[in-house]
């Protein structure tokens, strides 16, 4: 009904110091045995997997209304009554660019300029929120 895959589970790692700190501890992880046997266990239940790297857009903790990715903000800002709901989901939407040296800068000044009038309109829905945009170029 909404067009994307069935049967996908999507993680979020944050990984604060970059490509730097993902390869490190990424090399940590192959060269441990507890990590490699994880691995065995759960091959069986994969049919594929599918990792990219994504930068979130610099505007993104100036724009009210837009929680961000920042440790502790987002948890705070997806709380629904002091407690955590059950029914809670999480949709991606995910645009194609056109290819080019500055479609990204370009996408990202556009989208920004607005958001607000956006998460103003009225009809927006209250009980949604905007997380984060994120973009990426490799």
């Amino acid at each position: 009904e909404t067009g994307g895959k069935l049967n996908v589970a999507t993680h979020l790692y944050h990984w604060r110091g970059g490509y730097r700190e993902r390869n490190a501890r990424k090399a940590d992880m192959a060269s441990s045995e507890e990590w490699r046997e994880y691995i065995k266990k759960i091959q069986p239940a994969l049919a594929s997997q599918r990792s990219s790297l994504w930068m979130e857009a610099p505007f993104v903790y100036d724009m009210p209304g837009v929680v961000g990715l920042n440790m502790g903000r987002g948890e705070s800002m997806l709380r629904m009554g002091g407690k955590y709901s059950n029914d809670a989901i999480y949709e991606v939407c995910r645009y194609k660019l056109k290819l080019g040296y500055d479609v990204i800068p370009i996408f990202l000044e556009l989208y920004a300029s607005g958001l607000p009038s956006k998460l103003e309109a009225e009809g927006s829905d209250p009980t949604s929120n905007l997380i984060t945009l994120m973009y990426s170029t490799v």
